[in-house]
């Protein structure tokens, strides 16, 4: 079984190709390394492979799944080097696979104390009065 398959995957951002047309087909249980120059688009193909980003073009496949799919069924995870919250999710979205493990009064305690330790009210309440009034 093919654990893991590109298909004619490219990633654009923006006016710049980071991905282009990557065909590859990984079996199970194979050992790989992917080397090249900065730039080349290694770790584009690694966001990619874990669903954090979606391809311009082509599908990524996981265990006969989406990325997002084998992620949500625990057949796969990954330590990045370097943390960052995804661009495209919003907070509710990075927030809602805490609720799982935990219980609702928990999570709004912990949003509840990383709000007052980084003095985010203001800003939260900020972006609240320009949504209600259009302006985002």
């Amino acid at each position: 079984m093919n654990a893991i398959v590109f298909d004619h995957v490219s990633k654009h951002y923006g006016d710049v190709l980071a991905v282009d047309d990557l065909s590859l087909t990984i079996e199970s249980g194979t050992t790989v390394a992917l080397l090249g120059a900065n730039g080349a688009g290694k770790s584009t193909a690694i966001n990619l492979l874990l669903g954090l980003i979606t391809p311009t073009r082509g599908t990524v496949g996981v265990l006969g799944r989406t990325p997002g799919a084998a992620v949500g069924a625990g057949e796969m995870g990954a330590m990045l080097q370097h943390g960052a919250l995804i661009p495209e999710l919003t907070v509710r979205e990075l927030v809602d696979p805490a609720r799982l493990h935990l219980s609702e009064g928990t999570v709004r305690n912990y949003l509840s104390s990383a709000i007052q330790k980084t003095h985010a009210r203001n800003r939260i309440e900020a972006v609240q009065r320009a949504r209600s009034q259009g302006r985002v």
